[in-house]
């Protein structure tokens, strides 16, 4: 039987999935105009990785569902917006994502 997973993990999951969907820089999520909209807007149709975590997680913050010890052992820094403006692409964001899943599975 497959154990249930832990809350930080389904979070971290729906972020991935959102950031698949629709990927940004600079502002937390954008419309299909590429206009910026909150994170919450039923318009939003990519995200930042702060938007998509926020958006995921219901308003809470990376810090409070993963940790701030494992938020710099994955990302390096505490300016998660800097290194997803700084990111290639999506690919580089997810992978830092699929590193964080594995710390809090």
């Amino acid at each position: 039987m497959t154990k249930p997973l832990k809350p930080a993990v389904k979070i971290i999951r729906e972020t991935q999935r959102l950031l698949k969907r629709g990927w940004t820089k600079v502002y937390q999520a954008r419309d299909k105009y590429g206009n910026y909209t909150h994170w919450q807007a039923k318009n939003a149709t990519c995200w930042c990785l702060l938007g998509a975590f926020a958006r995921a997680s219901k308003g809470a913050t990376i810090f409070n569902v993963v940790g701030v010890e494992n938020v710099y052992k994955v990302f390096g820094t505490y300016s998660i917006g800097h290194v997803n403006d700084n990111a290639k692409d999506v690919e580089e964001v997810l992978s830092y994502l699929k590193h964080l899943e594995d710390l809090c599975a």
